[in-house]
């Protein structure tokens, strides 16, 4: 994972998109996000790209960023969320008769979704400069498309 980086907040980052938002100003036009990035946390002040991201999903399910065991016990269901239930650090939905991780995130400008379809083996990697207050549904968009591709398999 070669472009995955702590974002330098007080610096220069090459090859990044700014991020834009509807949220800042009060008449909904959009602004850039630079003054609201934190490394105070580790739910934002680092980017990555699809590519990355396909790599760690793909080492995450063949165990090769943990051990089987520990795998198993991180994807394990453990809390009821929003729209799914929580393992440690990750989404698990069992919907589309598919077991599917992933993990959803964003911030002012910065919205981002991977899926990882673990029977069928597909992943979904959704990265964007841009929030419109939640009015999209990109990934819901992408599961409904997936399992209409595994019924006609």
């Amino acid at each position: 994972m070669k472009n995955t980086k702590a974002l330098e907040v007080d610096g220069i980052n090459h090859n990044t998109a700014n991020g834009y938002s509807v949220y800042i100003n009060e008449d909904k036009s959009l602004a850039r996000n630079d003054y609201l990035l934190s490394k105070a946390s580790g739910a934002s002040g680092y980017y990555s790209t699809a590519e990355d991201l396909f790599k760690f999903a793909k080492a995450l399910r063949n165990y090769k960023v943990l051990s089987k065991k520990t795998t198993d016990l991180m994807l394990e269901p453990k809390v009821k969320g929003y729209n799914t239930f929580l393992g440690y650090g990750i989404d698990i939905d069992k919907s589309f008769e598919e077991t599917i991780i992933g993990h959803t995130g964003g911030w002012y400008g910065i919205k981002n979704e991977w899926m990882d379809f673990l029977d069928s083996k597909y992943t979904v990697i959704i990265l964007s400069n841009f929030d419109n207050e939640g009015k999209d549904k990109v990934a819901e968009f992408f599961k409904s498309q997936i399992s209409k591709k595994l019924e006609t398999e």
